[in-house]
């Protein structure tokens, strides 16, 4: 019984978990939860993002070149994060008020 209930509450901390903030900036700089990092260094954090099935929430500066986005996304996709959220892409919809420069 004891490790029905273990299982069940982590399974409800995974999935109530906290998403985790990925971000770039200009010059190919890419921040993990705020921190800088490179990208041999996000692999590793990524991939125990994934076997904690947390969503990962990215917001690429407008400014980023497409090739480190890329670079990026390629890094993410080969760690196994499943859930996967871009933020800011908000801005560049039909419907939005205003148009990015």
């Amino acid at each position: 019984m004891f490790l029905i209930s273990a299982a069940l509450s982590l399974a409800m901390q995974t999935s109530e978990a906290k998403p985790v903030s990925l971000t770039t900036e200009p010059g190919c700089v890419v921040r993990f939860e705020g921190r800088v990092v490179t990208l041999a260094q996000l692999r590793p954090l990524l991939v125990q993002v994934g076997r904690e099935g947390r969503e990962l929430y990215f917001q690429p500066h407008p400014d980023t070149s497409y090739q480190c986005v890329d670079r990026v996304l390629r890094v993410v996709k080969r760690s196994g994060v499943g859930k996967l959220g871009f933020i800011g892409n908000e801005q560049y919809s039909a419907d939005a008020p205003e148009k990015p420069r």
